[in-house]
């Protein structure tokens, strides 16, 4: 089964957030460790949703963005229309 997070609105509120990305930059998050993982939101609506990832969750995705796997710009020759079977 799944690990979840139980993480109450007190605590997420009594956080100390921190910025992540480029200060002042567009799309910029913020995140907290909490309750034995990690939570992210919106800085421009930090009222907003938040969203919780276990250790094992937090872990694969700081891999996938060290790996480039988010990355939206693709290398010459990786782009969707290039490995269409033709």
């Amino acid at each position: 089964m799944p690990q979840k997070l139980d993480v109450s609105e007190k605590e997420l509120a009594d956080a100390t957030w921190h910025a992540a990305g480029d200060p002042g930059g567009p799309n910029q998050v913020e995140v907290t460790p909490i309750g034995g993982g990690m939570a992210m939101r919106d800085s421009d609506h930090p009222e907003g949703p938040v969203l919780l990832f276990t250790k094992a969750e937090w872990d694969a995705f700081v891999a996938g963005v060290r790996a480039h796997e988010f990355d939206l710009r693709s290398p010459p020759g990786n782009t969707p229309e290039s490995k269409i079977d033709r």
